[in-house]
């Protein structure tokens, strides 16, 4: 063999290995000569590109190519091989000969020789279809990883059940979250009977969510902020989505209807179209929702059923996916949770407030035994003062009022006289309002309108009204209902508080007397426009002996509240020094039956 013979060989034997090289890479290989025209294809472009792509580029210029020019390539491979002009594509868009859409990374660079000189040309291309089409999994997964990691953080803000239920809806609809246009929220009742529309939101109108998702996109707002938006935006909204919620209680014992199904089963369901559905439940939902496809995910936390949401892209009309459903389902069950928490929590917060209703009843049943403790010792004492010094005194005074009328003005010890009457007059007085306090054995209830029994106290102390120039006004309410009570004692407290006011306005003032319905309670307010009573003071003028006036026993007011509060009523004060004082009366209306008129009870 000569020695061209055998260059010829190697020659031969280093192209084969070449490109038996070349189709093996795991991408594309076009080769060219200097003008361009394509002398070479590899494996690679037959098997990802489509067989016979070979038959169709050797021989044919790179840009004359009917892919490159459906993608723009031309002018780069031009200018490529014109201007030896290397170029970088990372993703365009072609059709392989099978008609199936790729994605490929294109290079293309020159091939030059040991002097330089350009000899060929080079394109690599790579199918980057899967590639992209993993990161953007990895996106879509990470883009729902935020989404959950944001929502469990916002649900997890609040135990307010109705901002949680808010929050999980705009979850469902807002761009940053799932991006589904509506969503519906149905519970199951406090009697597992029925699933209850609650709550719903998103546009029904495609003008209303361009103006929404417009109004969004341009606050570029975060998930949380889209939440604290739309938490307060939302009153003025969706107001026909709400009319759709309102409309919808389906009973649990349905078990054709899809959503009763979809709980029960503890599965999300996917329902495409209402042709397969037989059940007349089933067609007046699709009907209600007035969509063709909607997705449904249950509300299950710990075994116990909460409810359903219900979302769909009536707007938009975009296909719901297998992904969709998946996070959505995820979604629930977060929501769920934060449902449930904050159920126990209200649960918790009503024991806690009926515990400190029943502390604070305690710790008025205890004040209440102190104050008949002292009440008992004050009727004990009243029951020795009565006997020890009635009838001393009323035998002096006797005899001091009787010298008094026999003795002139011009008498020497008449100034006298007159101290020693009016002072006696005081004892006596003193004594009569410890003789009366004392616990009377029975109340003698009876059938009285209120207004009349006020007329009746206020004709008792007119005289004093008179003398002191008081004005005095009276609002009372004409259809007020008919009282069982003490006459007798209801006057007594009554008139009490009426001279604490006449005391109050030496100089004159306004005393006016209110009645009116209140609920199931009738009000009683006594207002004066007197020296007022100091803040201090205002928390004790219902105890025994507690007074500020000179000459004064400090038994009234302690003696009308018990009255009242023996009529199961209640009493309090409002006043301003310098200003005047508002008592206040309330009694429980009861209807009074014929068998009621009279009742007599300890």
């Amino acid at each position: 063999m000569t020695t061209l013979a055998k260059k010829a060989e190697f020659t031969d034997y280093s192209t084969g290995c070449f490109e038996a090289l070349l189709d093996n890479l795991p991408l594309g290989v076009l080769l060219s000569n200097e003008s361009g025209k394509i002398w070479y294809a590899n494996a690679f472009c037959n098997q990802t590109f489509g067989k016979g792509l070979t038959q169709e580029v050797i021989g044919n210029k790179l840009y004359q190519l009917e892919w490159v020019k459906k993608s723009g390539l031309e002018n780069e491979l031009v200018n490529l091989i014109q201007n030896d002009q290397p170029f970088l594509k990372e993703s365009i868009r072609i059709k392989n000969l099978d008609g199936e859409e790729l994605k490929i990374k294109i290079e293309a660079t020159s091939l030059k020789n040991e002097k330089g000189e350009t000899k060929a040309f080079v394109c690599f291309m790579e199918d980057v279809s899967e590639k992209e089409k993993l990161q953007r999994n990895l996106t879509d997964k990470s883009h729902e990883f935020t989404i959950i990691n944001e929502v469990s953080l916002a649900l997890s803000s609040t135990l307010n059940t109705d901002q949680i239920l808010e929050m999980i809806l705009i979850g469902v609809t807002a761009g940053q979250g799932l991006g589904f246009n509506r969503a519906f929220l149905l519970l199951v009742d406090d009697k597992g009977k029925y699933l209850v529309g609650k709550m719903a939101i998103g546009a029904s109108k495609p003008e209303e969510a361009a103006r929404i998702w417009d109004e969004l996109s341009k606050k570029k707002l975060t998930f949380k902020e889209v939440l604290e938006f739309s938490v307060i935006s939302a009153s003025q909204r969706d107001l026909e989505v709400k009319g759709i919620i309102g409309n919808l209680r389906i009973s649990m014992e349905d078990n054709e209807n899809i959503l009763v199904k979809a709980v029960k089963d503890r599965n999300p369901v996917h329902f495409r179209s209402v042709q397969n559905l037989n059940h007349q439940s089933n067609k007046s939902l699709f009907d209600l929702l007035g969509t063709q496809e909607f997705a449904v995910a249950p509300l299950i936390s710990k075994d116990k059923v909460l409810g359903v949401i219900i979302a769909d892209n009536l707007i938009t009309s975009k296909p719901i996916k297998d992904e969709d459903i998946k996070l959505l389902q995820i979604f629930a069950n977060q929501a769920s949770t934060a449902i449930e928490n904050s159920k126990l929590y209200n649960q918790l917060a009503c024991q806690v407030k009926k515990l400190e209703e029943v502390n604070l009843a305690l710790a008025e049943n205890t004040k209440r035994m102190i104050m008949i403790e002292k009440f008992s010792i004050i009727g004990q004492l009243t029951a020795r003062v009565a006997h020890q010094l009635r009838n001393p005194m009323t035998i002096i005074g006797g005899f001091a009022r009787s010298l008094l009328k026999k003795t002139e003005e011009s008498d020497a010890g008449y100034n006298s006289l007159k101290i020693i009457a009016g002072q006696i007059d005081r004892m006596e007085k003193i004594l009569n309002q410890l003789l009366d306090y004392t616990p009377k054995p029975r109340m003698l209830l009876k059938v009285t309108h209120l207004n009349l029994t006020i007329e009746q106290s206020l004709k008792m102390v007119e005289e004093e009204i008179n003398q002191s120039g008081i004005n005095l006004i009276k609002y009372l309410e004409e259809e007020l209902p008919d009282f069982l009570v003490d006459a007798e004692q209801l006057q007594v407290a009554l008139v009490n508080i009426f001279r604490n006011s006449i005391q109050a306005m030496p100089s004159g003032g306004q005393l006016s007397v209110a009645t009116w319905v209140d609920g199931d309670q009738t009000k009683i307010e006594i207002k004066d426009t007197g020296t007022g009573i100091g803040e201090d003071d205002l928390k004790h003028i219902f105890d025994p002996f507690y007074t500020t006036r000179e000459n004064f026993d400090g038994l009234g007011l302690t003696m009308t509240s018990e009255i009242i509060r023996n009529h199961n009523g209640q009493i309090w004060a409002k006043s301003q020094k310098e200003k005047g004082t508002s008592v206040f009366i309330s009694l429980p209306v009861k209807e009074v039956k014929t068998d009621e008129k009279n009742i007599s009870c300890r």
